[in-house]
């Protein structure tokens, strides 16, 4: 130790040894530097596994509300053609007005693009004419329909009923 030069040096303070003062010094800041880091290393991993879960619910949100849209587009494009399809479908059919029927059918082939053929089934469920966009027009095939699902759907009774509406004060029936 050397002695003081001036009053300033008076308050100097010696150099701590490498002995076991500095040896602890040493563990404790690495001890600090260790706790601290784990602790940044927890906040992180939790940061990133708390945004993971937060991104992934914002996507099945998103994707939720496309589907939905894309289900209300698909639905509007088919109430479309059956909108479209309806006036063909309220004709009676008759073997004397086959070509007004073609002609129809042709027309609305033209009108609807999604529509690639049409087919004229009698109650039995025999297939009487078919107009198609992409093969050629049969008719009188014969072909038998008659347990096919939607053929069968179709033939099957229910009843539909229509929105009632009262006039005034009265009530509906």
């Amino acid at each position: 130790m050397r002695a003081p030069v001036s009053a300033f040096d008076s308050y100097w303070k010696p150099e701590v040894p490498d002995g076991p003062r500095g040896q602890l010094f040493r563990k404790y800041v690495a001890l600090f530097v260790a706790v601290v880091t784990v602790a940044l290393m927890a906040s992180g991993l939790f940061d990133m596994w708390f945004s993971y879960r937060e991104q992934r619910a914002l996507l099945l949100n998103t994707q939720r509300e496309q589907a939905s849209a894309a289900a209300a587009k698909i639905t509007q494009f088919v109430e479309e053609i059956e909108r479209q399809m309806g006036w063909m479908t309220q004709l009676p059919w008759s073997t004397a007005s086959i070509d007004e029927w073609r002609f129809d059918a042709a027309r609305l082939l033209r009108q609807v693009p999604a529509i690639t053929e049409i087919a004229q089934l009698d109650v039995a469920g025999r297939e009487q004419a078919l107009v198609s966009r992409v093969a050629a027009d049969v008719i009188g095939s014969q072909t038998d329909f008659s347990q096919h699902p939607k053929f069968v759907e179709a033939m099957r009774p229910s009843t539909t009923m229509g929105r009632s509406i009262s006039a005034g004060n009265q009530s509906p029936i």
